[in-house]
This record gives C-alpha cells, sequence and structure tokens, in this order.
C-alpha cells in the first residue's frame, strides 16, 4: 500500500505570524477517521402546483460545511503542551482563515471561519505531554483559488534563477510545480509582489497586492 503524504497549513495573517503546520508530526498530528470528507448540503427555493405532483427547485445554493478536525498536540514537556495548544487554539479561533490540504500532490485550499473546539486529556495523556483536540471548522463549500496568493513564497528583490516549490492559479486550473525567477522581483513587505516565472514550458506572470 502506497503512503498518504499529506500536509495541513492555515495561515495566521489576522495574528500578524507565519503559516502554522497543523501536521507536522513534530507538535501536531492530524488524526481522527476522516478529513475533509467532502460532504455537501443544498438550501433550495421550491415551487409547488395543486395540479402537479411533487415539488419544483427553482434555485439552490451550496451551504457552508463543518469539518470534524481532529489534532494530537504534542510536546517534550508540560509547559510545552501549553504553549503548542495556545497556540493552535488561537490560529483556530481567528474570524477567518486559509486552510491548504495537501494529499499526495493534490492540493485545496479552502476559506474557513473561528472554530468551535474541545480539548481531551486523560492521565496517560498527560504523562505522554499529548493532548488530543477535536475542531468543528466552518468553511466554504468549495476550494478557493483566491487563498493560493496566501501560501506564494518570499523572494529577495533582484533574485533570479532560483526555483520555488508553489502551487499557483491559471485561470481556474490549478499547477503545482517549482518555478524560477526569471525577472527582478519586488518586495512588499515580506510578500513576493511581481516575478515573472516559467512553469515547465508555461511562462506565467504573478501579481499579489
Amino acid at each position: 500500500m502506497t503512503d498518504v503524504a499529506m500536509s495541513v497549513t492555515i495561515t495566521r495573517s489576522s495574528l500578524g505570524l507565519l503559516d502554522l503546520d497543523i501536521n507536522d508530526h513534530l507538535n501536531y498530528i492530524v488524526a481522527g477517521p476522516e478529513f475533509l470528507g467532502g460532504q455537501m448540503s443544498w438550501e433550495r427555493n421550491q415551487v409547488s402546483s395543486p395540479f402537479v405532483d411533487g415539488d419544483f427547485t427553482v434555485n439552490r445554493r451550496r451551504q457552508n460545511v463543518t469539518e470534524n478536525v481532529v489534532i494530537e498536540i504534542m510536546a517534550g514537556s508540560g509547559l510545552e503542551l501549553q504553549v503548542n495548544t495556545r497556540v493552535l487554539t488561537q490560529a483556530f479561533s481567528q474570524d477567518e482563515f486559509y486552510m491548504k490540504v495537501e494529499i499526495n500532490g493534490a492540493t485545496s485550499i479552502y476559506l474557513c471561519e473561528a472554530a468551535d473546539y474541545r480539548l481531551i486529556t486523560s492521565g496517560p495523556r498527560y504523562v505522554a505531554h499529548q493532548i488530543q483536540s477535536v475542531f468543528s471548522v466552518p468553511r466554504r463549500p468549495i476550494p478557493t483559488s483566491e487563498g493560493l496568493r496566501m501560501f506564494l513564497p518570499t523572494a529577495n528583490p533582484g533574485v533570479s534563477g532560483v526555483a520555488y516549490p508553489v502551487t499557483i492559479a491559471r485561470g481556474k486550473r490549478l499547477l503545482t510545480a517549482p518555478i524560477t525567477i526569471t525577472a527582478s522581483a519586488t518586495r512588499r513587505g515580506s510578500r513576493l509582489t511581481t516575478a515573472e516565472i516559467d512553469v515547465e514550458t508555461e511562462e506565467v506572470g504573478v501579481s499579489v497586492v
């Protein structure tokens, strides 16, 4: 059986902090029987007639999805466990954040809202410096390409010929490939603002504001 390689990262821009890897297998491990199960529900506007059997949908829209995300919090000491727990709960308590999920090279990015959560502890977990956290995360029903700009790499001004692994959007299609800066990049704060890049045989312009 092929191993599943999964990376899960959430942005912390509202906290003024770098993105948080919640599946680094050092401080956090995404656990549980399922993750981003893909459930979907519709809100429907329907009409009916006393002369026709059944109802007819005239309009429908996707509703937000609530995902249950189970994360094992680990540490080497009780103090470190408290710190790791606070860092994780603060990240999931932001009003809004992006969650990027990469599974065997396939990338999805979701816009999420502040999550309800509970922390599960026990005697053996305390001894092992471990807490299980369960987050109920409201997210938009479909992945978004807007979040891609939040995960673009940082480049120094004037850097040329440096390759960065990154996922970018080209229209509605997502591409994952190493990119190479072929012209001078400019810096706005700590985020890449403009660059000419080469994705395989295609030249793609990136602009982040």
